[in-house]
C-alpha cells in the first residue's frame, strides 16, 4: 500500500486557521525578537492583556496577545503546539469548530481569569492581587488548551489523557510557577471540553 500524501494545496484547504495562526506567531516572534531573547515588559504591556486592560476596557488586546510570546522558551514551545494541536483538531472537525473553540476558550478564559480571579483578589486587598493587577500576559495557550480539551473529549480514553495532561501541568508548575497561566490553561481546557461535549450531545438528539 502506498503511503498517503497530502499536497500543500490540500493542506491549506483543510487547516487554513492553524497555518495562518502559526505563521502569525512566527512573524510576531521575529518582529518582537522573542525567538532569540526575552522582550521588554513595556512591549508586553502594549500588546498583551491583563487586568489593567480589563478595567480600562481595552478589549482589543485580548486579540493581539494571541500572536506574541515573551521569551525564546515560550516561542519555540508555542509554534509546534499551535501547529499540531490546532491543526489536528481543524483537520478532524473543520475550520469553523476550530475557530469557535479557540476564540471562545481564549476570550472567555482570559476574561474570567482577569476579571474574576485577579479582580477578586485585588478587590479583597490581597498582596498577590495587587501584584497581578499590574501584569500583562501574551500567548495563544488559552485558546490552544481549549482546542486540546475539545479534541481529548472525543478520544476513547479521554480521562487517561486528561490525567496525563493534568500531570504535565502540575510538573510545569513545579518547574516554572505561573499561577495565572496555569489557571487559564485549566479553565480553557474545560471550556473546550464542554463545547465539544455540547456539540456531540446536540448531534445525538
Amino acid at each position: 500500500m502506498k503511503p498517503t500524501t497530502v499536497s500543500p494545496k490540500a493542506l491549506v484547504r483543510r487547516v487554513p486557521f492553524a497555518i495562518a495562526l502559526t505563521l502569525a506567531i512566527i512573524l510576531a516572534g521575529l518582529w518582537s525578537g522573542s525567538w532569540a531573547h526575552p522582550i521588554d515588559p513595556a512591549f508586553i504591556a502594549r500588546w498583551g492583556f491583563g487586568f489593567p486592560d480589563f478595567a480600562d476596557g481595552h478589549i482589543w488586546s485580548l486579540f493581539t496577545q494571541v500572536f506574541f510570546t515573551d521569551r525564546p522558551f515560550m516561542f519555540w514551545g508555542i509554534v509546534p503546539f499551535a501547529a499540531i494541536v490546532i491543526g489536528t483538531y481543524e483537520w478532524t472537525f473543520g475550520s469553523r469548530r476550530a475557530l469557535i473553540v479557540f476564540w471562545v476558550g481564549n476570550l472567555l478564559g482570559s476574561l474570567i481569569i482577569s476579571g474574576c480571579l485577579v479582580g477578586g483578589l485585588y478587590a479583597a486587598g490581597a498582596e498577590i492581587g495587587a501584584r497581578w493587577a499590574l501584569s500583562h500576559d501574551v500567548g495563544m495557550s488559552g485558546g490552544g488548551f481549549a482546542v486540546l480539551g475539545a479534541y481529548v473529549y472525543q478520544m476513547h480514553r479521554r480521562w487517561l489523557w486528561t490525567g496525563l495532561i493534568a500531570a504535565s501541568v502540575v510538573i510545569k508548575a513545579i518547574i516554572m510557577f505561573e499561577p495565572q497561566a496555569d489557571a487559564l490553561h485549566t479553565l480553557s481546557y474545560c471550556i473546550g471540553w464542554c463545547l465539544h461535549q455540547r456539540w456531540k450531545a446536540a448531534r445525538a438528539e
